[in-house]
C-alpha cells in the first residue's frame, strides 16, 4: 500500500507539473491628434567680396535651397525674428529681408498655404514676424512634407557702404507651432 500512495504522489508531481500557465494582456496605443516635426538645415557662410559696386547697391542675395522642412499633423505657422546682430560693420536691422518660398523638393499639400515676405521697414529685433501658415496639414496622402527655400536678402540700398570690413553674424530664430 506504501507504494501504491508513494506512486500515486509521484504521479501527481509528474502531472501538476505538466500543468500550462497562459496569460492575457492589452496593448493600448493613444496617437497623439498633432504631431510636429522640423528639420532646419545649416546655411553656407557668406561671403561678400567688396571689388564691385553692385554689392554695395543691391546686396546679397543668398538662397538657400529647402532650408525648412516641415511634417505636420494639422495646420501650423512658421515665424521669423531676427536676433541682435553683432560685428565691427553694425549692419542695420531693416538691411535684411526673408523671403520663403516653395521648396525645390516640396511635394506636401499646398491647399491652404500662405508664403509672406518677412522683416518690412519698420521690423523690430526679438520681433516675430509670420512668414508661413498652412491651414492644413502637410500630408497630401501621398508625402508627408512641405520644404522651404529661404531667400536671405542683405544689404540693399548702400548698406554696406561705408561700414567697417570684417564678419557680420546675423542671428535668425525660427518658431513653429501649431494652430
Amino acid at each position: 500500500m506504501k507504494k501504491i500512495l508513494i506512486i500515486s504522489v509521484f504521479s501527481f508531481f509528474i502531472h501538476y507539473s505538466k500543468t500550462a500557465y497562459s496569460q492575457g494582456t492589452s496593448l493600448n496605443i493613444t496617437l497623439s491628434p498633432t504631431v510636429i516635426s522640423v528639420r532646419i538645415s545649416d546655411p553656407p557662410a557668406i561671403e561678400l567680396s567688396r571689388s564691385g559696386y553692385a554689392k554695395y547697391d543691391e546686396g546679397i542675395n543668398a538662397i538657400i535651397r529647402d532650408h525648412i522642412n516641415i511634417v505636420s499633423s494639422g495646420a501650423y505657422i512658421v515665424k521669423v525674428a531676427i536676433g541682435d546682430i553683432t560685428g565691427d560693420s553694425k549692419l542695420d536691422k531693416n538691411s535684411i529681408k526673408i523671403t520663403p518660398q516653395l521648396g525645390t523638393g516640396n511635394r506636401g499639400n499646398l491647399n491652404g498655404l500662405h508664403i509672406n515676405s518677412a522683416l518690412p521697414p519698420n521690423f523690430q529685433i526679438n520681433k516675430q514676424i509670420t512668414i508661413i501658415e498652412a491651414d492644413h496639414a502637410s500630408w497630401n496622402g501621398k508625402d508627408s512634407a512641405n520644404t522651404f527655400n529661404i531667400s536671405y536678402l542683405i544689404g540693399t540700398d548702400g548698406a554696406f557702404a561705408g561700414r567697417v570690413p570684417g564678419t557680420v553674424l546675423i542671428p535668425v530664430i525660427y518658431t513653429i507651432i501649431l494652430k
